[in-house]
């Protein structure tokens, strides 16, 4: 007799774009095959009652079919959630040219599917954020301010933003010239160069 449709499949409803995730079906009576499909872009292959499948881009339906030499079964399906790793964040707005212990924010558009964002900034520099908008006190070295837009299926591709740090003269040399002098007598006095 053709074989029965296949119970429910079981494994994760919702899975993150390049994961690998195992899809089963408890074993139908009188059959010696199965036939799995998977969404468009997702790879793995199983003549089993269990696959290993590799999640795509796209969202869809993972079916299977029992089979045996009378035909094959019903189909039995489960409609599948493709998270996907967040997008690039956009263009970094602030200031690129900025002054050493200077207080400085930065912000980026909100990144659809991302639930935090991680900055980073050159070194010496301090402040931390989470969110779209990070303030920071500008440190002595200039470099890379970078951010990322993260959620539970990974990171995106870095945002950066190259600053350029001026820093604070140090303070002049002593002065050189007389410390006692003549009324009216023109006096000459210098430093070395900053």
């Amino acid at each position: 007799t053709i074989p029965v449709s296949p119970g429910a499949i079981t494994g994760a409803a919702t899975v993150c774009e390049t994961s690998l995730n195992t899809y089963s079906v408890s074993i139908v009576a009188g059959a010696t095959s199965y036939t799995w499909t998977l969404p468009s872009g997702w790879t793995g292959t199983s003549v089993t009652n269990s696959i290993n499948a590799t999640a795509g881009s796209s969202s869809g339906t993972i079916t299977v079919i029992a089979n045996n030499s009378c035909g094959s079964s019903n189909a039995q399906s489960l409609t599948i959630t493709v998270s996907p790793v967040p997008a690039q964040p956009g263009s970094i707005t602030g200031n690129t040219t900025v002054c050493q212990g200077s207080l400085q924010t930065y912000t980026i558009s909100p990144v659809a599917g991302a639930n935090s964002y991680t900055w980073i900034t050159p070194v010496g520099w301090t402040g931390s954020s989470t969110t779209t908008s990070f303030t920071t006190t500008v440190g002595v070295a200039a470099g890379n301010i970078t951010v990322t837009a993260n959620n539970a299926c990974g990171n995106s591709i870095v945002q950066t933003l190259a600053v350029i740090t001026i820093t604070v003269p140090p303070q002049p040399g002593a002065i050189t010239g007389n410390a006692i002098v003549c009324q009216s007598s023109p006096q000459t006095y210098s430093i070395t160069s900053v």
